[in-house]
């Protein structure tokens, strides 16, 4: 009786499809995207029999390489016919690339014979597929000449997409390997990652981390369930919790990426009650997503958990913005990795909801987008842990020392008028090295360098180098425009020649008036004329704008003296002598120049 039945119901496929294309396998086709050849039957009511199917006038041919059509209630129907052109015998492989299909059934018939029926979806034990895959893989074999007529009844919570491609198994398994080995690096990435974040944060405490970890952790078994890996390998004899999980993984992501986003901006200490409004509904939407795949339905589950991360991250996004418009300089690369997954989570939904095809990098554009901002918020979190521990320690060093302070001024309360006044004396100690006007160092700060370089000199047997520089006609400037404005030209030629004294062992002081010395260690006599050159150029360039008065332009007179090897202690006051001189003579040679006069070494 059953063979009657399979007879004539292959019979009554082959007549009822003859309008159907057919498509000619030849044996040199290692891979054949079947989308384009596929025609496609909605059944709204899922009431349809595979005869009331085939005798619908309603088929539709499609016209995408991988049939996409988002989320629907209804039953889609698909039927391809190919035909062996070869003269021999051909095996082939029949992946359908998309493991979170709930109920597939697939009728295989050749000339009015039923040859097998397949009932596959992620609804059902994983041991039960034919083929032990993540996604649906059946065995197809064609005579010389034969052809086969396939039909698919598909009925789906999850998006309703049928990427049907043919393969021979050597080319198969060859395209399996490569997306082993991308899906092997994402999810290595993922989870070097959350094991590098879950050792911080069993090391510092770290709330943030904690959030993180949870988070990334749900994010990677969220992946895992999608690619089809998790059913495979994790739980392949529960394929309700494999439908629940989709949905409470990414229920828990987006509920711990949230609270995440509020521990690591720090958001708190914003006094924004909107923020906190949105973060606060924002939580309960993503516990009840994460409870929902428990107690809602499939599809309106994930189109609360889907619906919550697509607001969740457009509003983590401008507050991450709003942070780093603020200041808060780790901002910055929260605001870039949520760009990554903007991106690619709206990618994702495109394609699963049907507006764009699906294809390698429609289909990979989440996983990439979230390896980037896995790997930019860990180097964030990294970032502003060591920022916190240097904060810590800091205020830990000056708890320390007010400690300290403090128990010194309980054992010397008869001191305390001493220690005042040794405070303030240290105070004024620091003030008096620096020139109240100019605010580089002055002239006795000078004379303390001049005295140290000697002595490191004499001890490292090398030479000394020194400039004298005077601005040439500034007592006409205070004459002319005032003193502000003289204060104003040595202020700036004062910010200038500081500019372009850039060694951290040179010393740039104001020597008294207008006069200003470069004190450098270990220059030799070219040296000294690049310097000098550099500085007398520079000013002559300045400009100086002075409110009400026209531009002045100021030149400098410069003298200097060199030393190759420091002898005596009292080779400081000879730099000061020649250099002195040096400056006389550029003066006397019409100013703005550089003279150099020579120590001689017998004196």
């Amino acid at each position: 009786m059953l063979r009657i039945l399979s007879l004539a119901l292959g019979l009554l496929l082959s007549l009822s499809v003859l309008a159907h294309d057919t498509i000619v396998l030849q044996a040199s086709s290692d891979q054949l995207v079947l989308g384009r050849h596929m025609d496609y039957l909605v059944d709204p009511g899922s009431s349809l029999s595979v005869h009331a199917a085939m005798q619908s006038p309603d088929w539709h041919q499609n016209q995408r390489n991988y049939p996409t059509f988002g989320y629907t209630q209804a039953t889609y129907w698909a039927y391809i016919k190919i035909a062996d052109g070869s003269p021999a015998k051909m095996n082939r492989l029949l992946e359908i690339g998309y493991p979170v299909l709930n109920h597939v059934d697939v009728w295989i018939w050749s000339q009015g014979q039923l040859l097998q029926h397949y009932a596959l979806g992620d609804s059902l034990p994983f041991a039960q597929r034919p083929y032990a895959h993540r996604n649906f893989v059946l065995p197809l074999s064609w005579n010389p000449g034969q052809s086969l007529g396939i039909l698919l009844r598909i009925r789906t919570q999850s998006a309703m997409q049928i990427p049907l491609t043919l393969w021979t198994p050597e080319r198969f398994h060859q395209h399996d390997q490569t997306d082993l080995l991308l899906l092997g690096i994402y999810y290595g990435v993922i989870l070097c990652m959350l094991l590098y974040n879950l050792f911080l944060f069993f090391s510092l405490r770290e709330r943030s981390g904690a959030y993180y970890v949870v988070w990334v952790g749900g994010m990677l078994m969220f992946m895992m369930t999608l690619n089809g890996i998790a059913f495979q390998y994790l739980w392949p004899n529960a394929p309700v919790w494999n439908n629940q999980a989709l949905v409470f993984f990414l229920g828990i992501s987006v509920l711990f990426a949230i609270l995440f986003t509020s521990e690591f901006l720090q958001l708190h200490t914003l006094k924004i009650s909107w923020i906190h409004s949105i973060l606060k509904a924002l939580t309960i939407l993503a516990a009840l997503a994460a409870a929902g795949a428990f107690l809602l339905p499939y599809s309106l589950g994930i189109h609360l958990s889907i619906g919550t991360a697509v607001i969740g991250i457009f509003c983590s996004f401008i507050v991450a913005f709003l942070r780093w418009r603020q200041g808060f300089s780790t901002a910055r690369y929260y605001v870039l990795a949520w760009s990554f997954v903007m991106v690619g989570g709206a990618i994702l939904a495109a394609n699963k909801l049907g507006y764009i095809d699906r294809n390698l990098f429609t289909e990979n554009a989440t996983q990439m987008g979230s390896a980037l901002e896995v790997l930019l918020l860990s180097f964030a979190l990294g970032e502003r842990v060591n920022q916190e521990r240097k904060l810590r320690e800091a205020a830990q060093h000056q708890s320390f020392v007010a400690q300290r302070e403090a128990n010194l001024e309980l054992e010397r309360k008869v001191d305390e008028r001493t220690q005042e006044l040794s405070e303030a004396n240290r105070r004024l100690i620091e003030i008096s090295v620096t020139d109240a006007l100019t605010g580089i160092s002055n002239r006795r700060h000078f004379d303390e360098r001049l005295a140290l370089e000697i002595k490191r000199a004499l001890r490292g047997g090398y030479g000394l180098a020194l400039l004298i520089i005077d601005i040439d006609h500034f007592k006409r400037v205070n004459d002319t425009y005032g003193h502000p404005a003289g204060d104003e030209v040595l202020r700036q030629i004062a910010q200038t020649l500081s500019q372009h004294v850039r060694r951290d062992t040179d010393t740039l002081a104001r020597f008294g008036g207008e006069e200003f010395c470069v004190l450098l260690p270990n220059t030799d006599l070219q040296g000294l004329e690049r310097v000098a050159a550099a500085l007398r150029i520079q000013i002559e360039k300045l400009h100086i704008n002075l409110p009400g008065q026209p531009v002045l332009q100021i030149t400098i007179s410069l003298g200097g003296s060199h030393l190759p090897v420091i002898q005596h202690q009292e080779d400081g006051q000879m730099l000061l002598a020649s250099a002195d001189a040096a400056l006389y003579q550029a003066k006397h040679d019409g100013r703005n120049c550089f003279r150099f006069q020579a120590i001689n070494s017998a004196s």
